[in-house]
């Protein structure tokens, strides 16, 4: 299994690459067997929304490493956009960020299992 690593806690992510896994995002899904979703960017401004996502979300934007926007608690189903510079955008259930302390500038570490065996 995929995971991410922030603040020193690991979370199993689900990593989006293709241009349809990124545009399905966390529409009509919930969180079940994974605590993350992580999305590979180009390195420029991008925009997410909620629109129909059945669950809610904090959208981190992160750049060659540390996270540098944080939108908590979006509201599912909305077509609000969260705009942000990056190279990658991590998908949490509402409140992770608070719950654990997430803050701008800590490392996120992607750790795939297919390239540690």
């Amino acid at each position: 299994m995929d995971k991410i690593i922030i603040n020193n806690l690991e979370y199993t992510t689900q990593i989006q690459q293709t241009n349809t896994e990124i545009a399905q995002g966390m529409q009509g899904r919930m969180w079940n067997n994974i605590q993350s979703m992580y999305f590979v960017l180009a390195p420029r401004m991008h925009s997410f929304h909620t629109q129909n996502c059945i669950t809610p979300m904090d959208i981190v934007f992160v750049n060659n490493g540390k996270i540098i926007k944080i939108y908590p608690n979006c509201v599912p189903n909305s077509r609000e956009s969260y705009v942000g510079f990056g190279d990658a955008v991590v998908e949490l259930p509402a409140n992770t960020v608070f719950k654990h302390k997430i803050i701008l500038g800590q490392t996120v570490t992607l750790w795939q299992e297919n390239q540690h065996h």
